[in-house]
């Protein structure tokens, strides 16, 4: 049986999490939509660095699947209520994806959730 992967968030990026967290949740600020990168353009990225062929499938598969993971996920666990008002109103203004206008903060939430 394989070892289930293991991703570790080293604590200058938790840091972030928390600093991001006080931003929204305490003074109220959002994110300016959308992002630049976005998450799809920085997993994107992710998979087009340069590495043996052999591992491309693999970062493309983990890649397409952290895609699909983020926008089911998004409006359900890693949204901050006072994010879900805009929210709303981009999922009625836009049929892109949520991974195609959230980013960084927002892709580093989902790290956040993993064990």
């Amino acid at each position: 049986m394989k070892e289930p992967l293991k991703i570790t968030v080293p604590n200058i990026l938790k840091a972030k999490l928390v600093e991001d967290w006080g931003n929204v949740s305490n003074d109220n600020k959002l994110l300016q939509l959308p992002c630049s990168p976005t998450i799809y353009e920085i997993l994107e990225e992710y998979e087009n660095t340069r590495i043996r062929r052999s591992y491309r499938d693999h970062r493309t598969e983990v890649s397409n699947g952290l895609k699909a993971y983020f926008d089911q996920t998004l409006d359900k666990i890693l949204l901050y209520p006072s994010e879900r008002d805009q929210y709303k109103d981009l999922e009625k203004n836009s049929s892109r994806k949520p991974g195609e206008i959230y980013g960084a903060e927002h892709l580093l939430r989902l790290f956040g959730t993993f064990p």
